[in-house]
């Protein structure tokens, strides 16, 4: 994609993933930038190693568009 509003077109979902993180205090809800922290701070370090990865890949794909739905091409 070169046109970085097409982009951020496809993209705009994203931040509606979320998760929870551990803390001392419970469970906690993380979304948006906090979700994309790294650690234990954020929710998508439990998606390391393959099986994360693949994890984590459904949860983006799912938000991303499919080209018939909404892309002009």
């Amino acid at each position: 994609m070169v046109d970085p509003d097409a982009y951020a077109e496809v993209m705009k979902d994203l931040p509606k993933l979320s998760g929870e993180i551990i803390t001392e205090d419970g469970p906690q809800p993380v979304s948006g930038a906090e979700y994309w922290l790294s650690g234990s701070q954020g929710a998508v370090s439990q998606f390391s190693g393959d099986a994360g990865r693949k994890r984590l890949s459904v949860h983006v794909r799912a938000l991303i568009p499919r080209p018939a739905e909404e892309l002009d091409f």
